[in-house]
């Protein structure tokens, strides 16, 4: 016998009298849990167990499935024996939905590329603690979780990393809003790496924060890339400035003296014109190979 639970909660109303055999009840149990729930159901009543209770998938009367919590209690004759169970079903579908949405964030967590780290939400940055890091955190920082666990998120900064970034991370934090920052962190043995770092705080329902979660990406080859472009467009610069001032003179004498050369008297000092045209072909040929040294090679 069903309460009007049946009719409300799983959509039967059809049922005469709200009355229904045992068959029917395991026959709505979903096919993949129904031997368990069966099985543990038979095994108190077979060993007069007074309390029961399972979790298990019923079937609506639309088809679908809802997850249900339900209790039972056994009731006993006067000789001991088992007369009636006495259920209690309860829906909660909505709680095993949050919990495979729990574990899913979880495992998205955990196997991330980039590194994740969670810390207490107090206001002030040197009170913050870790409570959480993921394996990526570990494999970038060099620190054990049992390390990173209950320090401070500062244990990665060092003599490099930007203040002015920090300043910027502590205000954010100061006022609950995300941001992002780029700065140097430091390895436990430690090695420089350049990390790109979102931070974003984590409210409870009253809307007070908790936590901060800060998302890590080791983006140490796009800086050193970076650095080398910068470094490829100053020699290109320097290049360029040689090329308009200091080729210009001695290329300027040159074309000079070809012209006296052109309209060389008798009679006029041919071998000192040579000698002024040799010495600023030098000079122009020293500022070429200057040029060559300072142009990047294929190979960088």
């Amino acid at each position: 016998h069903w309460n009007k639970g049946i009719k409300g909660i799983f959509g039967y109303k059809d049922l005469i009298e709200n009355t229904t055999s045992s068959e029917w009840w395991a026959n709505q149990i979903h096919p993949e849990d129904r031997e368990r729930v069966t099985h543990n159901m038979k095994q108190h009543i077979i060993n007069r167990i007074a309390r029961w209770k399972e979790e298990y998938r019923f079937c609506c009367s639309d088809g679908s499935y809802k997850f249900v919590l339900d209790r039972g209690f056994m009731v006993f004759d006067g000789q001991g024996a088992s007369v009636r169970m006495i259920c209690s079903m309860q829906d909660i579908s909505q709680r095993k939905q949050e919990e495979e949405w729990s574990r899913l964030l979880e495992s998205v967590v955990i196997n991330a590329t980039d590194a994740v780290l969670i810390c207490t939400g107090n206001v002030e940055g040197s009170g913050q603690a870790i409570i959480y890091v993921n394996e990526a955190f570990t494999r970038m920082s060099g620190y054990h979780k049992n390390e990173l666990l209950g320090a401070s998120p500062r244990i990665s900064q060092g003599p490099e990393t930007d203040r002015d970034e920090i300043r910027k991370l502590s205000a954010a934090i100061a006022n609950k809003i995300p941001c992002e920052i780029e700065v140097i962190n430091y390895t436990k043995q430690g090695k420089e790496y350049w990390v790109s770092q979102s931070n974003a705080p984590i409210a409870d329902e009253s809307g007070k924060v908790t936590h901060w979660i800060s998302i890590q990406r080791d983006i140490t080859q796009n800086k050193m890339h970076l650095r080398e472009i910068e470094e490829q467009n100053k020699k290109f610069k320097e290049i360029a400035w040689i090329q308009s001032h200091l080729v210009r003179a001695p290329l300027a004498r040159v074309m000079g003296l070809v012209d006296l050369l052109k309209n060389f008297e008798p009679g006029d000092d041919k071998e000192e014109l040579l000698l002024h045209l040799e010495n600023s072909a030098k000079e122009l040929d020293a500022i070429i190979i200057n040029i060559a040294d300072k142009t990047p090679s294929h190979d960088s």
